[in-house]
């Protein structure tokens, strides 16, 4: 949910505040409904915004001074903004973070602010008092917003449940992009990403990936090598425990447009065995060895309940181009609904693993929600 609807929520559960009844849309004055622009309710003011400027980390939060009359705005990157009474009193926006800004509370004077990270971790600037955080625990659920008592000697985050990934009968026919999902699931312009990893799992940087994606609570579709994955069933049981989505991608990564009817057996209907074997549930897509493909192809998974999973961002990876080249194509050609297709099998991948956490970073800094697929 919105970082500023859980502070809403977090204050309603909580009892640290009193908020007045909410006044119909049509009453409201407000200035503007631009990314970055508050719209005032009731009697409080306008006192400036970050509407129309560029920056390079979406807003995420924002805290009100104690005499009503000016607030801070926060980026994902930690970086602070000033309106109206509100002093500024440092930032995180020079830093690396190994998660992103999701919220941030005032002190009681205004004199301070404490900044909340999305693992859990804690920033104070001026008068703020650090009284503890989470950062380096793992966590159940990534943190989505913090409050503080009316006295500033305490703070409560607050994990963000993630919604349950959509999910639905088997699917059918070639997905490309999340908009291509049956349903509706996500519409055109909205802002979800999939990660995917091809020809695992294997024992050298399956676990470093998922040992990632653990740490920043981001789900990713692995395309499963039959035969990798029944010399590494636990492996498999340990992306189905952290909530990842498997698909087939053949028993021998074999290309499918060249595979005459009877190879189907070992080379499809072995691995959809050896998968459902571990996560207990029926197989929803096979991603063609090599991007493959041919009607007659699609037409094969479709008797077998299965859609044909593609993507359209490929950073080429598998040429290991440098873990920072691999972030940069990623990032540049990020999209609405993008399915990105990287590897953790097939050979040397550290260049991936060291890419990956950057990518998760700039999707999330890039206002994107990372989304499960074929799930």
């Amino acid at each position: 949910m919105p970082v500023i609807v859980s502070l809403i929520l977090a204050l309603l559960l909580l009892g640290v505040a009193q908020l007045a009844p909410a006044r119909p849309a049509t009453a409201a004055t407000a200035p503007g409904t631009g990314a970055g622009q508050p719209v005032p309710f009731g009697t409080a003011g306008n006192y400036g915004s970050v509407a129309g400027m560029i920056l390079k980390s979406p807003i995420v939060g924002m805290a009100s001074t104690p005499t009503g009359h000016g607030y801070w705005l926060v980026a994902s990157d930690g970086g602070i903004f000033s309106f109206g009474d509100a002093n500024f009193h440092g930032s995180t926006g020079s830093l690396r973070l190994v998660a992103p800004v999701v919220g941030m509370a005032a002190t009681s004077d205004g004199g301070g602010y404490w900044l909340a990270a999305a693992d859990g971790g804690v920033f104070t600037f001026g008068n703020a008092r650090f009284l503890g955080s989470l950062g380096g625990q793992q966590l159940g659920a990534p943190i989505g917003g913090i409050t503080a008592t009316p006295d500033g000697q305490g703070l409560w985050l607050l994990p963000e449940q993630p919604p349950a990934p959509p999910s639905g009968p088997a699917l059918t026919g070639v997905i490309h992009n999340l908009t291509d999902l049956p349903g509706h699931l996500y519409a055109k312009g909205q802002k979800v990403a999939a990660l995917s990893f091809d020809d695992g799992p294997t024992p050298s940087y399956t676990p470093q990936i998922l040992q990632v994606l653990e740490q920043y609570h981001a789900p990713a579709a692995f395309q499963i090598v039959g035969y990798e994955g029944a010399a590494n069933r636990g492996i498999l049981q340990r992306e189905v425990a952290d909530g990842m989505t498997l698909t087939s991608h053949t028993w021998d990564h074999t290309d499918l447009s060249k595979l005459d009817p009877a190879g189907w057996a070992g080379e499809v209907d072995r691995t959809t065995a050896l998968i459902t074997s571990v996560t207990g549930k029926p197989l929803k897509c096979l991603r063609p060895p090599y991007g493959e493909t041919s009607a007659a192809v699609v037409a094969q998974l479709a008797q077998r309940g299965l859609a044909e999973l593609m993507w359209d961002v490929d950073p080429s990876d598998y040429l290991k181009p440098g873990a920072g080249v691999i972030t940069q194509r990623v990032l540049g050609a990020l999209h609405p609904g993008a399915i990105i297709a990287m590897h953790d099998g097939g050979g040397d991948r550290s260049q991936t693993v060291a890419a990956l956490p950057a990518i998760i970073r700039g999707i999330r800094a890039a206002g994107y929600t990372l989304v499960s697929v074929c799930n």
